[in-house]
């Protein structure tokens, strides 16, 4: 067997070299609703099992800052069949799941109205059901969000302390921990592997300064660009230290979709894919990476649209170019081992869906 440093060297070399590769095929499917209009999914485990949010129903009972809508539940889909994992409170507006595990483990959020404007609860889904898990002040009325899970069950995010500051949190166990605190920086985690490495971003209240992405590992705490005037945020990190996220390059650009490799000789090496255009103004993120250094996401295009890509083998796909759908994929969110991604699409009536694409073996 290969060893992990062999294996990242031949990495970097195929993403830094122009080789030609085959054109990845996919089945495309539309997963279905809870029985509402829209869908959206928003990760996909090895297993296939897709979790994200679905409307229930067309009533428009629940209500943004300009307009009723629909509510929004969070669901499981596997095997064909989407259960609705419904939500934690009657009260909430929004419930989505938005990571799942290898074992089958969910986590979520949901968003909340209250006395004090809008909250985020953050979510584990037991035996089908959600569940709220603890804040780091004991205060329910204030936010906290899972974002992602790793095979051990370890939950990583965010809470508001008592005073208010977004904290990246660790739960284990149940239990509530904050990780990498700083009394001026409020910090939010986004994603953790089956290491213990945790991904996220930081930022400077009201500074008008840009968020800086972060990793935290065994061996500390390293910022992805050093620079405090350029962006950066790491959305997802795997088993072999790749993030995923997005970064800027000069002072007020617009972000450009990033990926983070580990090097060799230690730290960190920015590989900015960037977008579908070069123009001005096209932004892009990835959103996941899974391990073999694939990641999906979005960019914009010059009109201000939005397209799902995927980089695969060093080369920068807009799916929409891959396979034949009624609408627009508009971005996506989980690529699991086999390459078989989920999103987001809109279909020719206007409405956003949730989508598969399935990869074809050649």
């Amino acid at each position: 067997m290969k060893s992990v440093t062999t294996w990242l060297s031949a990495i970097s070399l195929g993403v830094f070299t122009s080789t030609a590769t085959a054109t990845p095929l996919y089945q495309f499917e539309d997963i279905g609703t809870l029985g509402g209009p829209e869908a959206a999914a928003l990760d996909i485990n090895d297993s296939g099992s897709i979790v994200g949010w679905s409307s229930r129903d067309n009533k428009h009972e629940c209500t943004t800052d300009t307009s009723d809508v629909n509510c929004h539940f969070a669901f499981l889909y596997h095997n064909g069949q989407m259960l609705d994992l419904g939500t934690a409170s009657a009260i909430a507006q929004h419930t989505e799941a938005s990571r799942i595990n290898r074992h089958g483990d969910i986590i979520g959020y949901q968003q909340e109205t209250s006395s004090n404007g809008w909250h985020y609860v953050a979510l584990q889904f037991v035996d089908g059901k959600a569940q709220a898990l603890p804040t780091l002040s004991g205060d329910s009325g204030l936010s906290a969000v899972a974002t992602d899970i790793n095979d051990s069950g370890d939950i990583v995010g965010w809470s508001d302390s008592s005073d208010q500051q977004d904290t990246a949190v660790i739960w284990q166990q149940g239990q509530i921990s904050a990780v990498a605190i700083h009394e001026s920086f409020f910090r939010r985690a986004l994603a953790n592997n089956n290491l213990g490495d945790i991904a996220g971003f930081e930022y400077e209240r009201w500074s008008g300064k840009p968020n800086r992405g972060f990793v935290l590992t065994p061996d500390g705490f390293t910022q992805l660009q050093s620079a405090e005037e350029l962006w950066s945020d790491g959305w997802e990190i795997n088993d072999y230290g790749m993030i995923a996220g997005s970064s800027t390059l000069r002072p007020f650009s617009s972000v450009q979709a990033t990926i983070w490799y580990p090097s060799v000789a230690g730290g960190l090496t920015q590989h900015v894919v960037g977008g579908l255009s070069d123009q001005p103004g096209i932004e892009s993120i990835f959103f996941d990476i899974n391990r073999s250094g694939s990641a999906v996401g979005f960019s914009t295009l010059p009109n201000g649209n939005g397209r799902a890509i995927a980089f695969i083998q060093g080369e920068l796909y807009d799916l929409n170019n891959l396979v034949e759908v009624e609408g627009t994929l508009t971005t996506a969110n989980g690529i699991n081992r086999h390459g078989d991604i989920v999103g987001s699409y809109i279909n020719h009536q206007g409405i956003e869906r949730a989508y598969l694409l399935r990869a074809i073996a050649e």
